[in-house]
């Protein structure tokens, strides 16, 4: 459910899931984590979230790109 959320960008179930014991780095069936989500699908609310320290300047596409491939 929270990877669906984060890659709508539905934050208030994404507080909630994460309230209720959700994990943002748990894997899903094809290895994807919710924040991962979150950065691939551009989904900049939620992934702030799950990274409250992100600066406008860490989520750019070549940002974005290097948080993916590490």
């Amino acid at each position: 459910a929270l990877h669906l959320a984060a890659t709508g960008g539905h934050v208030r179930i994404c507080r909630a899931l994460l309230a209720k014991g959700a994990d943002a780095k748990m894997p899903n069936l094809q290895y994807h984590s919710a924040d991962n989500l979150a950065i691939f699908h551009k989904q900049q609310a939620v992934l702030r979230l799950f990274k409250p320290t992100l600066s406008d300047k860490e989520f750019t596409e070549a940002a974005c790109a290097a948080m993916l491939a590490a």
